[in-house]
């Protein structure tokens, strides 16, 4: 981790190691250890890989989470707090899209749509996603502080 840091450190992305419980508890992420989150704009975007081995595909993720826009998928414990930080935030509630192919490919086009709008917004409005995996449609909301 520590080469990955200084990898990071390169690129403006700065690495804490935390091993407090407490906020664990909170951020609400799977109980696995280690974890690897990212924040920016105060939200954060959990990383799903595996954080063993050869950490080059880590340091390629976080280089595109730094440089690009995109629409993360968090937890409902996350969602409270990005709600109370930012005034404006887009969340789209949606099931598992890998059910069928058609499916897989609307649900991509949602999110890459969501994507352009994020871009052209900027900071205006914070965009996440919601999966549970009971929905059996896309919902759009959008909060105002």
């Amino acid at each position: 981790m520590e080469d990955l840091s200084e990898e990071a450190r390169l690129h403006d992305i700065v690495m804490v190691l935390v091993s407090d419980p407490e906020l664990v508890d909170k951020q609400d992420v799977p109980e696995q250890s280690p974890i690897l989150v990212y924040y920016e704009n105060n939200i954060p975007f959990l990383y799903r890989g595996k954080l063993e081995g050869d950490l080059r595909h880590v340091l390629n993720w976080l280089i595109e989470q730094r440089n690009m826009a995109s629409i993360e998928e968090i937890s409902d414990g996350m969602l409270d707090e990005i709600i109370e930080e930012n005034e404006f935030v887009a969340v789209l509630f949606t099931g598992l899209c890998s059910l069928d192919e058609d499916e897989e490919e609307m649900c991509t086009k949602v999110v890459q749509n969501l994507e352009t709008i994020d871009t052209i917004l900027g900071r205006e409005i914070s965009f996440i996603i919601l999966i549970y995996t009971l929905v059996l449609y896309n919902l759009l909301y959008i909060y105002k502080k």
